[in-house]
């Protein structure tokens, strides 16, 4: 039995070899560019997709809407899920988004107005009336202004993507109450991991389960669920640590389309040694619409 100080394993050559994925990570350093932010309401609390370049750089960014915070809950390089300040989440109206990357005066940021409309009751719509008879034509009007860009679309369907989220110590110990969105939703589309890496970066975290939950939706009502055991108890450590599967089989499609896929813990996470540290969810995964 193996007594000194615990080893760290690498599968990057295999995964390389298996993916064609580069061993180097390369990080953004560029002041970030917001490209888009888009609302999604039949997710509570709500969130906001921010996609553009460099806005996450080696660390978590820093984004508010108005100047008030709004909760990170998962980032890369090129999509940042937040959470929609609850003060604001139910008020349409147009807001400021602003995305920080750095620290004190050092940071660089970029702003995009953004416009808010979560949907209310609504009343009751009263009987058509009568047409009326048809009026004179008028003249043709003057050509109008282009209108707005509109907001990139979710990724495309063809080959394999991969996503990458680092949660840091405190999100970790939280893990069993808040959720880490692995991949952000978006209306009309599925994701479909197809392998999960976990690794843990320089730190021992325990729980009784040792199990780490994911699925669709949120913690309250999760759909096709799925367990596997990737956490670390005491005495054994992991660094890397990986599962192959598709839960999706034989499923119904329309139970899943639209939803975040989460992870979780099952049980409270506790810290071996006190060592704090990051643990890092590598997910590869193909996405496809529903009709």
């Amino acid at each position: 039995m193996h007594t000194g100080p615990p080893r760290k394993r690498t599968l990057l050559p295999v995964l390389a070899a298996l993916f064609g994925l580069s061993a180097a990570t390369t990080y953004a350093e560029s002041k970030p560019n917001i490209v888009a932010a888009v609302p999604i309401y039949n997710v509570s609390p709500h969130q906001l997709i921010i996609t553009g370049t460099g806005l996450a750089g080696h660390s978590q960014p820093v984004v508010t809407i108005s100047s008030l915070p709004a909760t990170v809950l998962s980032y890369t390089d090129t999509v940042v899920a937040v959470q929609i300040p609850t003060v604001i989440a139910s008020i349409p109206g147009s807001y400021v988004l602003t995305l920080s990357t750095g620290h004190g005066e050092g940071a660089n940021q970029d702003q995009l107005d953004i416009t808010l409309s979560p949907s209310g009751p609504g009343g009751t719509a009263g009987p058509q009336g009568p047409a009326g008879p048809a009026g004179p034509q008028g003249p043709v009007g003057p050509q109008g202004p282009a209108g707005p860009q509109g907001v990139p679309g979710p990724p495309g369907t063809d080959g394999l993507k991969m996503s990458t989220v680092t949660v840091h110590r405190a999100a970790v110990l939280k893990l069993d109450q808040v959720p880490v969105t692995l991949l952000p939703a978006f209306p009309g589309v599925v994701n479909l991991p197809l392998r999960i890496m976990v690794q843990q970066n320089n730190a021992f975290y325990a729980t009784g389960s040792q199990a780490i939950n994911f699925g669709y939706g949120s913690i309250a009502s999760p759909v096709s669920l799925y367990s596997v055991g990737l956490l670390w108890a005491p005495g054994f450590a992991k660094y890397l640590d990986d599962a192959f599967f598709s839960q999706l089989t034989n499923s119904d499609a329309s139970a899943v389309v639209g939803q975040p896929y989460i992870a979780f813990a099952s049980d409270a996470i506790t810290e071996v040694g006190g060592t704090g540290g990051d643990v890092t969810f590598t997910v590869w995964y193909t996405t496809f619409t529903v009709q």
